[in-house]
């Protein structure tokens, strides 16, 4: 569904995947460079929380 830039903490950025399937929708933590990657590949939105910015 998209990907969030999350956090920054100690100079080191954190990403989410927000993900749906057959079991629902989940939440999974994964580095911001994977996720932006996967999001390109896939043509999902990429999102920054007002924090990172």
């Amino acid at each position: 569904e998209q990907v969030v830039v999350s956090e920054l903490r100690d100079r080191t950025f954190f990403a989410e995947l927000h993900l749906s399937g057959p079991d629902g929708p989940q939440v999974v933590s994964a580095r911001p460079s994977d996720a932006i990657a996967l999001a390109i590949r896939t043509g999902t939105s990429v999102f920054a929380a007002e924090e990172v910015l």
